[in-house]
């Protein structure tokens, strides 16, 4: 993807003072948060709803949390499939402020929900049984995952759009987000060459998480789960789901397990039993990384080391 152009003039403006006020920034998870950091780094910094280690899924908004919204200028936020409360709360609470849902952002990467226990399976009766587990979590026939930023190509679209939305807002700082954008810009390519070159002698690995957050990243560095414990939503799995994924697990191999800080990982020990020895912990959410502008780097490394030492 092309960066932002500046011309010299422009760049010799992005290193002057920063004379106006920032806009009051909220976003609603980690990754977002480190995205949006990163262009506004120098200029200010944006305040984030989700506390690390929670999930988005069934999150309690706090006082303090509506507080920031009330004072927002600008919500960036994922979109309504990983968080639907949001977009009313935003609606309710600030209503003045500007709402940027990055998953409706033109040029990002859209993939399918995958509801199947194991993935390579299309089974009808088994999908039937899915749903009536899951009535309460229907997605509906063509729904994406919500997982976007897990693409870092996705990430790259969701800087230049902040950047623009920022520069609309605050003009005079627009040289600065241009640039810091295309800086983080620049980080990602260099992030998907590393990553590509790790990951590359493990295209066969055969391997399970505990919740299906990783398609955007499976798809773009050629690693593929057989499965997943829960779905994208973190519902809770039914008793057909376990055993349907146990027994995917005697007969592909699996040699690896991935559970998630904000799960329960025993739910991973009862699919696999002894069966499976390596195990590695993996979050899409990163909630052991300090926020900041280097967060989204911070995070693709994390998840990248989780699969070199689960081999």
């Amino acid at each position: 993807m092309a960066l932002i152009r500046l011309s010299t003039l422009a760049f010799f403006g992005s290193l002057a003072p920063v004379f106006a006020q920032a806009p009051d920034v909220v976003t609603d998870i980690p990754p977002v948060h480190g995205l949006v950091s990163r262009v506004m780094e120098g200029v200010g910094a944006p305040l984030n709803l989700l506390e690390q280690g929670a999930s988005p899924h069934d999150y309690a908004l706090r006082p303090s949390d509506a507080a920031a919204l009330q004072n927002a200028d600008i919500v960036f936020w994922t979109g309504e499939g990983l968080a639907p409360w949001l977009s009313k709360t935003i609606e309710q609470v600030a209503p003045d402020a500007l709402s940027i849902p990055l998953s409706t952002v033109e040029g990002v990467i859209h993939l399918p929900f995958r509801e199947n226990a194991v993935f390579d399976e299309h089974d009808e009766h088994d999908e039937h049984d899915n749903h009536d587990n899951h009535n309460e979590h229907d997605h509906g026939a063509g729904s994406d995952d919500p997982h976007m930023w897990l693409d870092p190509e996705n990430a790259k679209v969701w800087m230049q759009a902040i950047a623009r939305t920022l520069a609309e807002k605050d003009p005079e700082n627009a040289v600065r987000y241009e640039a810091n954008a295309n800086a983080g810009i620049a980080e990602i390519d260099a992030a998907i060459v590393r990553i590509s070159k790790a990951l590359e002698p493990l295209h066969d690995l055969r391997f399970i998480v505990f919740h299906d957050a990783y398609h955007y990243f499976e798809a773009r560095f050629g690693v593929e789960a057989v499965g997943a414990v829960s779905m994208s939503d973190a519902s809770a799995p039914s008793p057909k789901r376990i055993a349907q994924l146990q027994d995917a697990v005697e007969r592909s191999g699996v040699t690896c397990a991935f559970s998630e800080p904000q799960y329960n990982s025993q739910l991973v020990d009862t699919v696999l039993g002894k069966s499976v020895g390596a195990r590695a912990v993996i979050d899409p959410l990163g909630a052991h990384i300090e926020a900041g502008p280097q967060f989204y780097i911070a995070l693709l490394d994390h998840i990248t080391q989780a699969f070199v030492s689960c081999q």
